[in-house]
This record gives C-alpha cells, sequence and structure tokens, in this order.
C-alpha cells in the first residue's frame, strides 16, 4: 500500500539499477 506514484518511481529506480548493473558486471568481468 502506499503512493502509486512512488510505488512506480521505485520500479524505475529499480529496472534502471538492474540493467547498469547487468551491463557493468557483463563488460568488466575480465577486470
Amino acid at each position: 500500500g502506499g503512493n502509486p506514484a512512488q510505488v512506480q518511481s521505485r520500479i524505475d529506480k529499480f529496472t534502471q539499477f538492474t540493467q547498469v548493473l547487468g551491463t557493468t558486471t557483463g563488460s568488466n568481468l575480465s577486470c
């Protein structure tokens, strides 16, 4: 329960975080 806009913002942040994490871990494994 809570503010739908706040929940959506949290989902967007989480999605962005996972995308960034995925790209950085994928391309920096050799480092």
